[in-house]
């Protein structure tokens, strides 16, 4: 076993064990928007009983009582009523328990063997254990004494000897005795029912022992690798019961590692299988991850039991409404879901694959299912169709769903035709539902090409055949669904049906072929035609289009991209008294907002965006709001077109709550000391907590437009309706914001961002600012003269305990004071830094010398050459990049012979003279005939190549600019 997993593993109980040993347990109400910890729970559970919560305090056990004396010890542990252990023994047990309480007592002199013997003895008189309150208070006496045997051990001279820190139970019992306590505890659990697995799990010593247990026995060289086995599979049934779930996988793949446990697959396969079933295990990933990692040791029937409860897990109906959130989170689990269909596939289970299609297709999970349907085509060519002695059956859920996967498909693995024939084949007409004929009339108009709709004869004889049999009212409809931009067919029970219908053939069969011809790309032409024909064209049937119908007819003109089209059919469907507000779903709604999204999305000037405004109004008569998609895309044009104050009362009425006390500025009013309300805690209840992460599209947008506009007050107000709407935004987002407003000119914003980050790192957990934040604020503010940021930053520094300071932070605070030409201040951080001793990472570098030389020379030259002159008695030699900057400053003081005498100087102590010396020399000499000079100079020195480098690249500046101010910034290198 590698060390790494040894670490790992121990870190997970520790982690336990501390939870567990906490004597009181509090009851955190965090604020509603903080950014906690998780815990280290997989999975919330909807179990009313957890590791870190207990719903009502628990009464006392008394565990140490003989005749003579009365000792109560309270447990946590939930059991009903008090009493003594005594009155549930026999005799030979009642003896062994009062001297084992008289020795922890140091009543008798006994030795530590034999206490260990006696407590042995005690759990094999008790081999028979039940979930009665009898069996309770064994296996808590035993786990309560383990644990008062750690602190005080018995002693032969009668002295009561008392640990602080306990010991460990190996360092009392050995390996055999160890696995002796933890099997005996596990096993008479295996045989439990539930209350005596939830008292003994749920109690505070039991969730200190059993993990210590687990501790001392997972490396052990003396059990056998089967007894080893059993070690992990206990605590892996007590990681499950507390739904630490990536813990048990993770646990299990370390018992992988042992040599030889690769033979004990098969068993390990099976007591798995006992455990999820009976803990009702439903998380997906430890399912099917246990699964994967033992399916090869299994036996056919035991796989096909752990197929079918994996499938069993998959599916919504048998999942817990408390976990149905993580249900789909993991049933949209790629990984997963491929592997599982691979594994199905591989043991040719085709009734489970029929199952998986069913919930595949029920969960719009269209391309997941392909493989599956692949399969399922191949079996049924191969050995069920034309095959007389085959045995496969295939009810009519079955069928509706290969049928409806197949036509999503357009037929791609020829099933269709050879699938309805096998069907219809043993049933009369009556029998086959209404679904599977709406399905079997789909099939037949899919077939069909051409420009506009025609009967052919099988046709023909199809619709008189099904328009014959009437049936009773039902509730279920063929519908479309969008995945990744492709339509399938979905077969989920629809929302707007009447109950109405007394014919197979209605408005529902319609809509079912209307959503065919579109998965067909058939014209509209085809469509309206069709459409005449069952409406007028089969005799004793009217049908009269739905919501559902013209929903479809928008979604196709949306597929063909036909703005005309789509306004036509809803006008057509106001025109024809369909009530949108009394018929919506989520289907009808859903259609409504791609339209309405399909509007704007093609508006491409103003006055087509207005037109898309205008049916935005109209389909507002029948929703009170639209989804967050459809906002988002009205949001965007109204921001490309300049709409910035539309788009912010948009977002106002569409995505932001706009109760009484929640309160919205905008556009032109923001007001600098209100961007955050941070502390209203019925604001931030009403925000979107996006956990540090990009994934809202709304956040998207505005940020994107605040980065890209140049206006402040829209910049402003942008990013004020960003913390409006959002909470726990993406950490890098305010060192991008404070760019934004130092590229505005101002830095102010930049300070209050800085602020409140602070503020949020208090209120929330949101990280703090870090030495980045810092550095560029500081050479920010710096470059911008900003002397009240300067201020109040290193203020805020000097008080921050959490940021890890070093040279570079400590350059930038000095260069802004620098900046600010506060020569006291920069002196005085000077010095201060000087005391940092030359081994630490925060000691001067060659960029302190260059800002104190740039420093020193807004006060003249001869301070300049003052500390130059003084750099030995600091034990510091200046390297190229001093020179540099002491060029720089002679210079700028218009020196320009000395400057030369320095670019000797450099040379003799063996520094290159760089194109960036002579460009800084060059550049920094301001008056034109003394440019003339160095040029000469440059000219008729050997570094006449770099002149030519410079001039070639169009670096150097010939004509004279205005003499530099002391208040102007000098570059520093």
């Amino acid at each position: 076993m590698s060390l790494a997993n040894v670490m790992r593993s121990r870190r997970v109980i520790q982690r336990l064990l501390q939870i567990s040993s906490q004597t009181t347990v509090r009851t955190f109400q965090p604020h509603p928007s903080s950014q906690l910890l998780p815990l280290p729970i997989a999975s919330q559970s909807s179990r009313q009983y957890s590791l870190f919560t207990r719903s009502k305090p628990s009464p006392k056990i008394e565990i140490f009582e003989d005749e003579a004396t009365t000792t109560t010890t309270t447990t946590t542990t939930e059991v009903k009523g008090n009493g003594s252990i005594l009155e549930h023994l026999n005799h030979e047990q009642q003896d062994i328990v009062m001297l084992l309480n008289q020795a922890l007592r140091n009543e008798k002199s006994i030795s530590l063997e034999h206490v260990k013997s006696l407590l042995l003895q005690f759990i094999g008189s008790c081999a028979a254990l039940s979930s009665n309150d009898a069996g309770n208070r064994m296996i808590l006496y035993v786990v309560e004494y383990l644990n008062k045997l750690k602190y005080q051990l018995p002693i032969q001279d009668g002295k009561a000897v008392t640990r602080d820190d306990p010991v460990k139970l190996n360092e009392i019992f050995n390996d055999g005795e160890l696995y002796r306590l933890l099997a005996w505890i596990s096993e008479a659990l295996n045989d439990d029912k539930g209350p005596l697995l939830k008292s003994v799990y749920e109690d505070k010593v039991s969730r200190l022992i059993i993990p210590e247990l687990f501790i001392c026995l997972k490396d052990s060289k003396r059990l056998a690798i089967v007894e080893l086995m059993k070690v992990y599979v206990y605590f892996n049934k007590f990681l499950l019961y507390h739904n630490f779930y990536d813990q048990s996988l993770q646990s299990m793949k370390e018992f992988m590692e042992h040599p030889n446990s690769s033979a004990l697959k098969p068993q390990l396969l099976e007591l798995s299988m006992i455990d999820l079933r009976k803990l009702a295990v439903r998380d997906v990933k430890v399912v099917f991850g246990l699964f994967e990692m033992f399916q090869d040791g299994g036996n056919e029937s035991l796989v096909r039991k752990w197929i079918d409860y994996c499938v069993e897990c998959y599916s919504i109906e048998t999942t817990e409404k408390a976990n149905d959130l993580r249900f789909m989170e993991q049933l949209e689990d790629a990984y997963i879901l491929q592997n599982f269909t691979k594994v199905i596939i591989g043991y040719n289970l085709q009734h489970t694959n029929v199952y998986l299609l069913e919930i595949l297709n029920k969960n719009n999970l269209a391309k997941e299912s392909k493989p599956v349907l692949q399969e399922i085509s191949k079996f049924l060519r191969e050995s069920v169709f034309d095959k007389p002695t085959n045995t496969f059956s295939l009810d009519e859920s079955s069928f509706n769903s290969i049928l409806s996967s197949a036509l999503a498909f357009k037929d791609e693995f020829l099933i269709c035709e050879p699938l309805i024939k096998y069907y219809t084949a043993a049933k009369t007409d009556e029998e086959i539902s209404k679904k599977s004929w709406d399905l079997i009339l789909s099939w037949e108009v899919f077939k069909s090409s051409g420009d506009d709709f025609t009967l052919d004869a099988a046709l023909t004889d199809l619709i008189i055949r099904i328009s014959k049999v009437e049936i009773a009212p039902v509730d279920n409809e063929v519908k479309m669904k969008e995945v990744d931009g492709e339509l399938y067919l979905d077969l989920s029970a629809a929302d707007n049906m009447d109950g109405n219908t007394t014919r197979f053939i209605d408005v529902d069969t319609v809509n079912c072929l209307i959503s065919t011809v579109i998965l067909g790309g058939q014209s509209i032409n085809y469509v309206e035609s069709m459409m005449e024909f069952f409406q007028n064209g089969i005799p004793e049937v009217t049908i009269e289009l739905n919501a559902r119908s013209y929903g479809l007819l928008m979604q196709m003109a949306i597929e063909k991209d036909d703005p005309t089209d789509l306004n036509k059919w809803y006008q057509t469907s106001i025109n024809n008294g369909i009530e949108w507000s009394q018929e919506l779903n989520e289907a009808n709604d859903n259609i409504l907002y791609k339209a309405v999204q399909y509007t704007f999305r093609n508006s491409n000037n103003h006055e087509e965006l207005g037109e898309a405004f205008k049916f935005l109004n109209k389909v507002k008569n029948f929703v009170e709001t639209v989804d967050t998609d459809t906002t988002n895309e009205i949001l965007k044009k109204f921001l490309q077109f300049g709409y910035v104050g539309d788009a912010l009362e948009l977002l106002n009425r569409e995505f932001i709550s706009n109760e009484d006390n929640f309160t919205h500025k905008y556009f032109g009013k923001a007001n600098e000391e209100d961007i955050f309300d941070l502390e209203n805690d019925s604001l931030n209840s009403r925000k979107i907590d996006l956990n540090n992460d990009y994934s809202h599209k709304i956040f998207i947008t505005l940020n994107d437009y605040f980065l890209s506009s140049t206006d402040y007050e829209i910049c402003w107000s942008i990013y004020g309706n960003i913390h409006r709407c959002f909470i726990n935004v993406p950490y890098d987002t305010f060192m991008a914001a404070m760019r934004k407003f130092n590229q505005l000119k101002r830095p102010d914003v930049s300070l209050l961002i800085f602020q409140q980050m602070k503020k949020m790192n208090r209120l929330f957990g949101l990280p703090p600012p870090n030495r980045d934040h810092y550095i560029y604020l500081f050479n920010s503010f710096g470059e911008m003269c900003y002397e009240k940021g300067i201020i109040e930053l290193h203020a805020m520094l000097k008080m921050d305990v959490v940021v890890d300071t070093n040279i570079s932070l400590n350059n930038s605070l000095l260069n802004a004071y620098t900046n600010l030409q506060d020569f006291i201040k920069t002196r005085d951080l000077f010095e201060r830094f000087l005391a940092i001793p030359t081994t630490s990472k925060n000691a001067i570098n060659s960029d302190t010398i260059n800002i104190m030389l740039k420093s020193y020379t807004y006060g003249g030259l001869e301070p300049v050459n003052a500390f130059w002159n003084n750099l030995s008695s600091i034990d510091y030699i200046p390297n190229a990049s001093n020179y540099r900057q002491f060029i720089i400053s002679n210079c700028y003081h218009r020196q320009y012979e000395h400057a030369i005498d320095l670019i000797g100087e450099m040379e003799f102590n063996g520094m290159q003279v760089t194109e960036e010396v002579v460009k800084d020399m060059y550049n920094w000499t301001e008056d034109k005939q003394d440019k003339g000079k160095i040029k000469q100079w440059l000219l008729s020195s050997e570094h006449s190549d770099l002149w030519d480098k410079l001039e070639n690249k169009g670096l150097l500046i010939h004509e004279p600019t205005e003499t530099e101010t002391p208040e102007q910034n000098l570059d520093v290198i």
